[in-house]
């Protein structure tokens, strides 16, 4: 466990959401402790996920810096892939998205959040639930313009784990399809601290 010096206080806030990124370069949750433990990135999540791994990097009674002004009021995860990975990409990773599930379980008891994917119209709406970083910046009240976890993400598949049904690996359709994103006009995921692409061992990090 690397813990990161890049958070702060939540300021009162009430953890609403439990929001899933994609690293965007890192391959392993340990590698990503690593480029978070830098004081100088001024990023951070509160855990990684890769297919092995599940790695806290900040407290849960502190806000993570991932998420822009959603900062205070959340719980953040970064998966080790990437927004552009298609369905079967994603579930060629399966660890890591039964991690992903485990970990939306154990953060929705630990808050009292319904296990529920949000739409952006819904968290304009005060719902609270599960996002992903896209549903934050598609938002009227969130910021900036990031797409993860992507299109092609399986929600479908991971909240129906995270809820303690059995659904069928690679079955169904992503409920991300919906979104108003398409592989031609999604913006790169980019860092939440600057407008440059990170590097770290040779490969880019976007939270």
């Amino acid at each position: 466990m690397v813990w990161s010096p890049n958070h702060s206080s939540r300021g009162g806030a009430t953890v609403k959401y439990v929001v899933i990124h994609t690293a965007e370069g890192a391959r392993t949750a340990a590698a990503l402790g690593n480029y978070f433990s830098n004081p100088s990135v001024q990023a951070s999540s509160h855990v990684g996920i890769d297919n092995g791994t599940t790695e806290q990097y900040v407290a849960y009674d502190r806000a993570a810096w991932t998420l822009l002004n959603g900062n205070p009021s959340s719980d953040n995860a970064e998966l080790c892939g990437f927004a552009a990975w298609s369905r079967d990409e994603w579930f060629r990773n399966q660890g890591m998205l039964d991690r992903a599930a485990q970990w939306i379980a154990d953060r929705c008891r630990a808050r009292g959040i319904p296990i529920r994917k949000l739409t952006p119209a819904q968290i304009d709406a005060g719902w609270s639930g599960v996002i992903g970083h896209i549903d934050w910046s598609q938002s009227a009240i969130g910021q900036g313009d990031h797409w993860d976890p992507g299109y092609n993400f399986p929600w479908d598949y991971v909240i129906q784990k995270a809820q303690g049904l059995n659904p069928t690996p690679g079955g169904g359709t992503s409920e991300a399809r919906t979104l108003n994103v398409t592989a031609a006009t999604a913006p790169t995921p980019i860092s939440v601290s600057s407008s440059a692409r990170m590097v770290v061992n040779d490969t880019s990090i976007g939270t």
